[in-house]
């Protein structure tokens, strides 16, 4: 659990946000958005977030993705809290880091980790498919972490969020923006985050083994890029009549076959 002890001078682990065309836009597959809560916190049913790895290691990328299969698991009645061996060897896989070597541990790019996901998964949990949502839509934004438990997201953090992390903290955007150096994107570095909630003034999300919360604005200044994972598990379950599968199938052996 994240103690106010996190070594704010180590680098974050999250790459730049690779641009591939391919990546399917979730937009295009939403048959129909449902009626939508004000607000709603799919991490109220987790009471535990380990760190996994993620104070001593730059594997954001692969910490995120291990908290989202604990909560989709946790949400389907079998729950599953991959392992630190587990994480550590997606983290091996799509960054080339070596314990042995310190200086290998330089993070990784969601795009890889969501194909290692796709293709290989994590303590057995793979994805049916990934895609792209605009994180300044924001009626997208909720209707994908409320479709799908959770949205996985690449944060550009500024060093003014250094003093906002912990339990029941929430990132905001310094009011001087503008003229403060400290307050602008990647100051502080690339990082990873699951959201798993909402409501009318922030997002629930989970970093460093703690459930926090950040701002709408935080989000539009500082958000790179943001997934919706559609897992296996919850591929059919979660979305009847609400995603356009077909054309999700047809499209998805387009990019794999």
């Amino acid at each position: 659990m994240y103690t106010g002890e996190l070594d704010m001078n180590k680098p974050l682990g999250k790459k730049n946000a690779i641009i591939d065309l391919r990546t399917l836009q979730l937009k295009n597959y939403l048959a129909t958005l449902p009626t939508i809560p004000n607000s709603w916190n799919w991490g109220s049913k987790i009471s535990n977030w380990p760190m996994m790895m993620n104070d001593t290691i730059g594997d954001c990328t692969c910490a995120a993705a291990g908290h989202i299969v604990e909560l989709d698991t946790t949400l389907n009645g079998t729950p599953d809290v991959p392992t630190d061996a587990q994480v550590l060897s997606m983290y091996e896989s799509v960054s080339g880091y070596n314990p042995s070597n310190p200086s290998s541990d330089v993070g990784a790019d969601l795009i890889t980790c969501m194909k290692y996901l796709q293709n290989t998964g994590l303590s057995g949990q793979k994805l049916y498919a990934y895609a792209s949502v605009s994180p300044t839509n924001m009626a997208h934004v909720k209707a994908a972490t409320y479709l799908f438990s959770s949205l996985y997201i690449g944060v550009q953090l500024p060093i003014t969020a250094q003093n906002q992390s912990g339990a029941g903290q929430t990132w905001t955007v310094a009011p001087d923006f503008a003229t403060n150096a400290d307050a602008q994107p990647n100051s502080w570095g690339g990082h990873c985050i699951p959201i798993v909630g909402f409501c009318s003034t922030h997002l629930d999300i989970v970093t460093w083994g703690e459930l926090q919360y950040m701002s709408w604005n935080f989000l539009r200044k500082y958000c790179d890029e943001m997934y919706a994972l559609l897992s296996q598990m919850w591929i059919g379950k979660a979305t009847p009549g609400l995603l356009n599968l077909s054309q999700l199938d047809a499209d998805l052996s387009l990019i794999t076959g």
